[in-house]
């Protein structure tokens, strides 16, 4: 009973945070910042609230034994076999976090680089982004709090719900269910950008499944929203 409750609970902010907020006070967020009229450190914060809040309540039925830190990913590698496709995931996410490093590398250093992403950047996505000092410290928690709640929730949570309570179902459609809905999720940036989650939910759902631990989707998570912290000068 408890996990079905867990199940419309997590169905509740999905559809009332996630789906409605976003489309309902998004581009009022944008025209607020971008008339001055609301910093973007405040917004960051309600980020991190509206991510920190349902994981909280996760953490808090851990505690109180409804499932375990096993149950949502959150331990060692545990290999799935020898497969082809364990083994070019297992390229791809090593490829992948040497791409990020560099880009956390360059970005850091070069400031061409920076004017080159600002040119193929909507106003409406730079307006998002951080670009004086404090808006910089800030976005770092933000992103670390991304990383380890969305991981937690769109991954580690809704695998083990879905595979609780529809046991016979295949986990290549549980992960299929898992990226639409945190593609989904970002919806109110415009189908284009919402394209991309739902891409990296399905690579992510694809590490998890073959490494059998979110660790490494957390950390490459991290690092990849970390990169927008230098890809604006500070001013």
């Amino acid at each position: 009973m408890i996990l079905w409750i867990c199940l419309a609970l997590f169905l509740m902010y999905f559809v009332g945070y996630e789906i409605w907020w976003g489309l309902t006070r998004y581009k009022k967020i944008i025209f607020a910042i971008g008339q001055g009229d609301m910093p973007k450190t405040r917004l960051y914060i309600r980020l991190m609230l509206g991510l920190w809040i349902p994981a909280g309540l996760v953490f808090l039925l851990l505690t109180n034994g409804q499932f375990t830190l096993n149950d949502l990913g959150l331990s060692w590698f545990k290999l799935s076999g020898s497969s082809g496709l364990f083994y070019i995931l297992a390229a791809t996410a090593g490829l992948y976090f040497m791409y990020l490093t560099y880009s956390l590398i360059v970005l850091r250093i070069y400031a061409m680089k920076k004017l080159s992403i600002n040119q193929n950047m909507s106003e409406e996505v730079k307006a998002l982004i951080p670009a004086t000092k404090k808006e910089k410290q800030v976005w770092v928690f933000t992103a670390i709090t991304a990383g380890i709640t969305e991981e937690l929730l769109y991954r580690g949570f809704f695998f083990y719900l879905m595979g609780e309570l529809f046991a016979g179902l295949n986990i290549f459609i549980i992960l299929g269910i898992s990226a639409l809905i945190f593609g989904i999720g970002h919806i109110y940036q415009g189908f284009n950008e919402a394209l991309k989650p739902t891409f990296m939910g399905l690579l992510f759902g694809l590490f998890y499944i073959s490494f059998g631990t979110i660790i490494p989707c957390i950390v490459l998570h991290v690092m990849q929203d970390l990169c927008v912290v230098d890809m604006i000068n500070e001013q």
